[in-house]
């Protein structure tokens, strides 16, 4: 037998040739002396590998550094294991945040679930898999991704997956530009509210589908309403330039941010991220109160918020609801770090070192106390001096050598307070107790604030009234801030109060221009309502209540008569007022009105003072979040850009139709707005859409005329004869001819209640395109 062989011997390829009779016939034996005389050549195994190795990586390198391909590659457990440089750039998260996670725990794609499912799909059958569509989150706005993926081979086994992405939007084809522009809003370059619904629904459906929890976030600057009327359009563009640039610098770009109205955003994420969610909402609240002036005019504005789970809600209707319900509840959520934020309350420590209450703060994990305020040291003992390191909160306040049988630490949470009373040994008294979570140094800790209730039952009668008074507010702000509906919580906490002073009346007053209108009153029984003929007053006949309010901010009248005597210009507008109590109603230095109490019992008189002091606050954030949950309402229930109402508001207007009436239900559908956007632009269709809903607007009623669709118009006339349709259908099209707008109008009638409104529309549609194919017949290039 004859071998011969040719050999690479080096980098260079120069080659190595023989031919000879092999002098051992075993292959065997003959394999260590063929390596051992490579190796005398310096021809290695490595050599071999190193070469090509070497080369493989360097092209790999280069691409990943200047393709303008979006790829990153994951392991068998979808953990990411690299990306290229442009797939970083366009995602918006550093490379060093995406190495070693997935796609679920960095956050940026929704449909985790999908995207697993089909890696797994190409590294089991070792094919390529395409044209996956994902949903990721893009620098903070909702992206349509098209995955391709390849499955990784190294020595012959299955490693991984590579995923090359191209985003949709990079197409830049009409319709996917005229979805982005209906989805965008314009001042922030959020997501307006369309945008928002539509990325709502996404996490409602892949939390449906496949479990994924979502969280959703309002958040809300109050103040800039008012002070944006107050100094004019230029400053409020450039107020809102300076908020939307905080919520970019601060919030993660794995979340998706829709700006829906003023200056309320409202915010997606995974759940799995609350807790970074938590934390940019302190940071944007702080440089949000840091904005002291902005064009030179000066403001104090404040931040509040709510968060909610999208297992909490059954619906994206529910879930926005549920939102304004927890407003309330994020007063108390930073108890204890350093600023006061619209409807939240947060304290310096500097506050609690000076106060004769106690308060602590104890770890709930380890109970080691954090802090413990003078007062409470001198209660228990402890030198004001002397560090608390190694302290256990159960040991020193308790004398115990293990943490108290009835600790609290299981039921402590961050929306709610928990009250008990506890025996301090140590001091020998009688305690108090109120506990919640706070932040504190990036942990939620125990915080307790200590009552000494042997000092406290003591004192004399105005004391004990003290206690009383308090938990009378307690429980109507329990009743009032509990219920979903802020107007019927304002009825309860009247009707609480009410009956806890012994009063005739409540009412509660809201300021609107020039005029006072009384919008909810309680009356006790046997007590005759009040009629509607008194409203609204003026408020120059209720000057003299505006010029106590000028002086201090709630007041009583004891005696109405005397009051009366001493005023003779003045005349009451409500008979049988014999005391009163008034107290005015504000929320951040904007007024909403005021409260009265008339005819609480003689001895209860200056309590009923106190007592509304105390619950004006609650009052006005009730009536606040009552007008967010109205302006939510009617932003869900109105085209933005026509003015017109919806499908949900057509809905809503359809279910309050008076039975035994007939309507006329017309139809249209305007012929040029798509040649109108291809040759002039989507503002130019914009307009165009304007001004036919302008026409209707002149022609029919405001509340009964709808944009059904992009270029889809419907009309509700009540009509007493059917031969009234087509005077109408004559005016619609004389005004649309008139402004050069060509649209095909299809025309139903049929009398309430309707049994079959798509049956309705189905027919009126049906007209409409009758005459859409005359119109076509008689003008083929409209």
């Amino acid at each position: 037998m004859i071998i011969g062989m040719v050999l690479p011997k080096s980098p260079s390829r120069d080659i190595l040739f023989f031919i000879t009779k092999p002098p051992i016939n075993d292959q065997k034996k003959l394999r260590p002396i063929l390596f051992e005389m490579l190796r005398s050549y310096g021809v290695t195994a490595e050599a071999f590998a190193t070469d090509t190795a070497n080369t493989s990586q360097a092209l790999w390198q280069a691409f990943l550094q200047h393709s303008r391909e979006k790829i990153i590659w994951k392991d068998r457990s979808h953990r990411i294991r690299g990306a290229s440089r442009t797939f970083v750039e366009w995602l918006g998260i550093p490379e060093k945040e995406l190495l070693g996670k997935t796609a679920q725990e960095v956050g940026f794609c929704v449909d985790c679930q999908a995207d697993d499912e089909t890696d797994e799909k190409a590294m089991c059958s070792g094919q390529v898999v395409s044209d996956c569509f994902l949903h990721f989150v893009v620098k903070q706005q909702l992206h349509l991704v098209q995955a391709d993926k390849f499955p990784i081979y190294q020595n012959d086994k299955m490693t991984g997956v590579v995923l090359c992405f191209h985003d949709v939007e990079d197409n830049h084809h009409p319709l996917i530009n005229e979805v982005h522009t209906a989805v965008t809003d314009e001042e922030t370059g959020f997501l307006n509210y369309r945008g928002m619904v539509m990325a709502g629904l996404r996490y409602a459906d892949t939390y449906r589908l496949h479990g994924d929890d979502y969280t959703a976030a309002l958040i809300d600057v109050p103040e800039f309403d008012a002070i944006g009327l107050t100094y004019g359009p230029e400053f409020r563009q450039h107020l809102l330039q300076k908020i939307t640039a905080i919520l970019k610098e601060y919030l993660p770009p794995s979340l998706t941010i829709s700006h829906i109205g003023s200056c309320c955003f409202l915010l997606f994420q995974k759940s799995a991220h609350i807790a970074q969610l938590q934390q940019a909402h302190i940071q944007i609240s702080n440089a949000i109160h840091a904005i002291q002036q902005v064009d030179g005019f000066p403001c104090t504005l404040y931040m509040h918020y709510a968060i909610v789970r999208g297992s909490e809600a059954r619906s994206l209707d529910s879930l926005l609801q549920l939102l304004i319900k927890r407003m309330h509840e994020s007063e108390e959520a930073q108890y204890g770090q350093a600023l006061y934020t619209s409807d939240r309350f947060i304290f310096d420590r500097a506050a609690f070192d000076h106060s004769d209450l106690g308060a602590v703060v104890s770890d709930p994990e380890t109970y080691e106390l954090l802090y413990c305020n003078p007062a409470m040291r001198k209660r228990s003992g402890i030198p004001l001096d002397t560090p608390l390191e190694g302290m256990k909160c159960y040991e020193i306040l308790a004398g115990l050598s293990a943490p108290c049988p009835d600790c609290c630490h299981t039921q402590l949470s961050r929306d709610r307070f928990i009250s008990r009373v506890f025996h301090n040994p140590v001091a020998g008294m009688d305690f108090l107790l109120r506990d919640i979570l706070i932040p504190w140094h990036g942990k939620n800790c125990h915080f307790c604030t200590c009552l000494n209730l042997d000092e406290y039952l003591t004192k004399d009668t105005r004391f004990n009234q003290m206690l009383f008074f308090e938990a009378s507010v307690n429980d109507a702000i329990r009743l009032g801030m509990y219920e979903t509906d802020p107007v019927r919580g304002i009825r309860q906490m009247m009707s609480r109060i009410g009956r806890q002073l012994e009063a005739d009346r409540i009412i509660l007053a809201e300021e609107k221009g020039d005029n006072v209108t009384f919008t909810y009153t309680w009356e006790a029984d046997g007590i005759l309502p009040l009629g509607e003929d008194f409203q609204p007053i003026s408020r120059v006949e209720l000057r003299h209540i505006f010029d106590h309010f000028s002086q201090r901010n709630s007041f009583t009248i004891s005696d109405m008569s005397a009051y009366w005597q001493e005023h003779p210009n003045l005349a009451p507008h409500i008979p049988g007022i014999q005391r009163v109590a008034l107290a005015r109603l504000m929320l951040d230095g904007q007024p909403y009105g005021f409260i009265t109490v008339i005819n609480p019992s003689p001895e209860k008189l200056h309590q009923a003072e106190e007592l509304l002091t105390a619950l004006t606050r609650f009052f006005t954030i009730l009536l606040r979040n009552r007008d967010m949950m109205q302006r939510l309402d009617r932003l869900s229930k109105s085209d933005q850009l026509t003015g017109l109402l919806n499908r949900r508001g057509f809905k809503d207007c359809l279910a309050s139709l008076p039975e035994g009436r007939r309507f006329a239900f017309i139809f249209g559908d305007l012929n040029e707005l798509k040649e109108t956007n291809d040759t002039l632009g989507h503002e130019a269709g914009d307009q165009l859409l304007c001004a036919a809903a302008q026409i209707c607007l002149h022609v029919g009623h405001e509340g009964f005329i709808f944009r059904m669709g992009g270029d889809e118009f419907l009309m509700i006339e009540e009509i007493q004869q059917p031969q009234e349709t087509q005077v109408l259908l004559k005016k619609l099209q004389e005004h649309f001819q008139v402004a050069h707008i060509s649209i095909a109008l299809g025309v139903t009638t049929t009398e309430t209640p309707i049994e079959d409104i798509d049956a309705v529309l189905t027919q009126a549609d049906i007209l409409m395109y009758r005459q859409k194919f005359q119109q076509h017949r008689v003008n083929p290039d409209a």
